[in-house]
């Protein structure tokens, strides 16, 4: 939304709300169903892809840091 919106004009509060909403449960069920899954017998963790890049980086500097830290 432009800082320059009008509400009213440029957009309804109410839709807003219930698009908002919308995206809240959709988000939480995917979660849980990617979380069901996980917790499977039959899931085996795989690398990162290459869209990925920044949260190997984030794993792999807290793992060192966790480490040295236990050292």
């Amino acid at each position: 939304m432009h800082e320059d919106a009008v509400e009213g004009v440029d957009y309804d509060v109410e839709k807003l709300t219930e698009v908002w909403r919308a995206t809240n449960a959709q988000d939480g069920r995917l979660a849980e169903n990617n979380h069901a899954g996980i917790r499977t017998d039959g899931y085996k963790p795989g690398p990162y892809s290459n869209e990925e890049k920044l949260v190997d980086a984030f794993k792999s500097f807290y793992v060192d840091k966790a480490l040295a830290a236990l050292a």
